[in-house]
């Protein structure tokens, strides 16, 4: 009967907690469980002088019993608790995942506008170094280059027209 309600409360935990709970709440249980199991049985051993018979059917029974609903009661209570714990764990990290959502989108728009205001000042410093420059100029040496390429091409063509 003792292991029956072990596998069955280590089934429960396993099941109700879905790996959210640690080794050590889990050997927690377990020990609180075998303590109280070794209680039940030291209780009877004490007893065991008595006539055996009359022991099992006033004491033992009655005690078992009594430790059995102790024990369901304290199951029930644990899970309980832990389900407890495991909402308000929940709602603290969904807080928590929230807050840092909120600082990275704030970092991320930060950086974005930082971005912004160095792409736009390099425009404008390449403005101002466009307007320094004297287009004319470009425009006679543009002139010029066509002008020689010309020569270059009229020159060729005569010579090879020649032979």
């Amino acid at each position: 009967m003792q292991q029956f309600l072990l596998h069955i409360l280590v089934e429960n935990v396993y099941n109700s907690w879905k790996g959210m709970v640690t080794i050590k709440k889990i050997f927690g249980i377990i020990l609180t469980f075998t303590f109280l199991i070794g209680a039940g049985s030291i209780y009877a051993n004490v007893d065991s002088a008595a006539n055996l018979s009359n022991w099992y059917e006033n004491s033992f029974q009655k005690k078992s019993s009594e430790l059995g609903a102790a024990t369901v009661t304290g199951i029930f209570k644990t899970l309980k608790n832990a389900n407890l714990f495991v909402v308000g764990t929940e709602e603290t990290i969904g807080s928590t995942i929230e807050s840092f959502r909120e600082e990275q989108v704030e970092k991320v728009v930060a950086e974005i506008v930082d971005y912004q205001n160095d792409i736009e000042s390099q425009i404008d410093s390449t403005v101002t170094e466009l307007e320094k420059v004297n287009f004319n100029d470009y425009a006679e040496k543009a002139k010029v280059e066509e002008e020689i390429e010309q020569d270059i091409e009229n020159i060729l063509e005569e010579v090879l027209s020649e032979q």
